[in-house]
């Protein structure tokens, strides 16, 4: 399994099958976004990166972690991967990347499968920011959260509406199953809409309104959701 965008994409360890009507050689690397893990759903290794997207996985259970792509052409002739070649016969000295580099990642030994072990990774990839509060310090309590949403969902997106000061959220279910949930603000607000990604009202068959603080949530598989908010003043 690996992390994907907006989702987590299953792929075998196998070997693609292939035959010499294809221009291209099936390549054994693959993409993926914070992480890549191999699991039998009662242990698994999960490997987690910053910026590397990059790897392959092996009938054996290797995982390799592509660090560093040098190139000297943007293309060439006779390449063992091609019958003819991608594109311009250019030489690129400076895609060699010559120099000094350093790279992070991380290694997360779990139970399970990756629903155990994912948090860690997007812990460790995405750090925490820090921000001062100003005149609000006073009001704020030790502990919270502006907003609290249960796993495996996963928060994409916060931010200030394009149209006007409400709060836009958007995350999604990268599960294969229909999740319920509920998501808990710590503001209060007066009114939720269901929106698409360009901010615009939608239908809402996905989630209900409880006081000012909680919407109940029901998400199907593999969905994005976007929730606008009209948040009360908070003084």
């Amino acid at each position: 399994m690996v992390a994907g965008h907006f989702g987590v994409v299953r792929r075998e360890l196998k070997e693609e099958k292939w035959d010499d009507s294809w221009i291209e050689i099936p390549q054994s690397t693959k993409p993926q976004k914070e992480w890549v893990d191999l699991s039998d759903g009662k242990i698994g290794f999960m490997l987690a990166n910053k910026g590397l997207p990059e790897y392959e996985a092996t009938p054996e259970g290797d995982i390799y972690l592509t660090l560093l792509r040098s190139v000297g052409w943007l293309s060439r002739d006779a390449l063992a991967t091609r019958k003819i070649k991608a594109g311009p016969t250019i030489p690129t000295p400076e895609a060699q990347c010559l120099g000094v580099h350093r790279f992070q990642y991380s290694l997360i030994p779990h139970t399970g499968d990756w629903e155990n072990a994912f948090l860690q990774a997007r812990q460790f990839v995405y750090e925490p920011k820090v921000l001062g509060l100003g005149k609000l310090r006073k009001n704020v309590p030790k502990e919270l959260s502006l907003f609290s949403l249960i796993p495996p969902l996963v928060v994409s997106s916060l931010k200030k509406s394009e149209s006007s000061k409400d709060i836009v959220i958007r995350f999604y279910n990268p599960t294969g199953r229909t999740i319920e949930t509920e998501l808990e603000s710590f503001i209060p607000f007066e009114e939720v809409e269901v929106v698409n990604l360009r901010e615009e009202p939608i239908r809402n068959d996905m989630c209900k309104v409880e006081g000012r603080r909680n919407v109940r949530l029901k998400v199907k598989p593999y969905k994005i959701v976007t929730l606008k908010l009209k948040m009360k003043k908070w003084s």
